[in-house]
């Protein structure tokens, strides 16, 4: 069972060519038209958030760690299953020299490194397999890699009877039928509780189809 980030699976896109299709797509397009969580939005709540020491899971293409303001010159490191997304991000971020981790986070991480002040999630959740209770075993695995003041942030797709609107409805059963998403059953309830026993604080925040969430130890 393999971890896979939204832009590595949203369009089967495995190769660079097709990664760079991706940004137009959804964070120009699909964002703000049917999930109507605005790219703008999720980039300001990433720089809430992203340290100087930071972890990226699920990297895709990378988009938001090449938009967003480090508050000094980082730290980082990429993890994600696909080599095609960790090889396609790592070009693009070459100038943070990133470390590069092939890694399926469904996983437990053998990790004997410093650990991380931020870890990042982004729209990967609502791609992994199985329900909210299966998939929140990537908190438990990335818990010790966050250090003890350190913070894990990101967004997730909620399921079908979140959607508000028919196109959003459309779209989510599609991906689903596809094996692109699964996510048919999550909801915000879901995804508090799965916080909620792993970390000693956290919030979720509804924006359109999307969950932006935060958690400390």
């Amino acid at each position: 069972m393999t971890s896979l980030s939204a832009e590595d699976t949203a369009f089967g896109l495995r190769r660079g060519r097709s990664l760079r299709l991706y940004d137009p797509l959804v964070f120009g397009v699909t964002n703000r038209l049917i999930w109507r969580a605005s790219t703008q939005k999720q980039l300001e709540f990433y720089n809430s958030w992203v340290s100087s020491n930071h972890l990226e899971v699920g990297v895709g293409s990378g988009f938001f760690v090449d938009h967003c303001h480090f508050p000094h010159p980082p730290r980082l490191a990429l993890m994600d299953a696909s080599k095609d997304c960790l090889t396609f991000s790592a070009t693009r971020l070459q100038r943070y020299r990133p470390s590069i981790h092939e890694h399926d986070i469904l996983n437990p991480i053998q990790w004997e490194r410093e650990g991380f002040d931020s870890i990042s999630l982004g729209y990967l959740l609502h791609c992994l397999p199985g329900a909210m209770p299966e998939k929140s075993i990537v908190f438990k695995h990335l818990k010790p890699l966050m250090k003890p003041k350190g913070v894990l942030f990101g967004s997730t797709l909620l399921g079908r009877e979140e959607q508000e609107t028919w196109a959003a409805r459309q779209l989510m059963d599609y991906y689903n039928r596809r094996g692109v998403f699964s996510n048919r059953d999550d909801n915000v309830d879901a995804l508090k509780f799965e916080l909620e026993c792993n970390f000693g604080v956290f919030e979720v925040k509804r924006v359109g189809s999307a969950a932006f969430f935060w958690a400390k130890l």
